[in-house]
């Protein structure tokens, strides 16, 4: 019957200590600075970037810190949320630009692989709360 007794309390330990350290360990809250969401609108010349992705990496020399993101960039547009987001202030942004154009019903879903991919990186002092950023690239920048 003492065995029993003793069995009955480790487990007892056993469960209260499983109920306090998962939800614990699990509660979803991101470790490192805060990271805020963001979108905008991307151009080229004027022009929608139909394709590509970004990436924002904080700007160590401006002394930002903190995680970078990746964001792909569709129809003119990028979005990312809070999750994946950005730590706001001075960014080096990347971009890959895979098609630019003007939004069509005919070229939405087209993936003419003869588009040339180009690179462009630019600096921007990102909002530091998230919200709207427009990117307008310019050729020869």
């Amino acid at each position: 019957m003492e065995r029993l007794s003793r069995l009955s309390t480790s487990r007892l330990i056993a469960v209260a200590v499983l109920v306090l350290v998962i939800p614990w360990g699990c509660s979803g809250k991101q470790e490192g600075p805060t990271r805020y969401g963001l979108n905008g609108k991307v151009t080229y010349d004027g022009v929608p970037v139909l394709s590509g992705m970004l990436t924002l990496a904080p700007d160590s020399r401006a002394g930002n810190a903190g995680p970078g993101t990746m964001i792909p960039i569709g129809d003119g547009e990028y979005e990312v949320s809070s999750d994946r987001g950005f730590v706001g202030g001075p960014h080096i942004v990347q971009f890959s630009i895979y098609r630019v154009g003007e939004v069509t019903d005919e070229n939405v879903d087209d993936d003419d692989d003869d588009d040339e991919t180009f690179l462009m990186t630019v600096e921007a002092d990102l909002p530091k709360e998230g919200g709207t950023y427009d990117f307008e690239l310019k050729s020869g920048s």
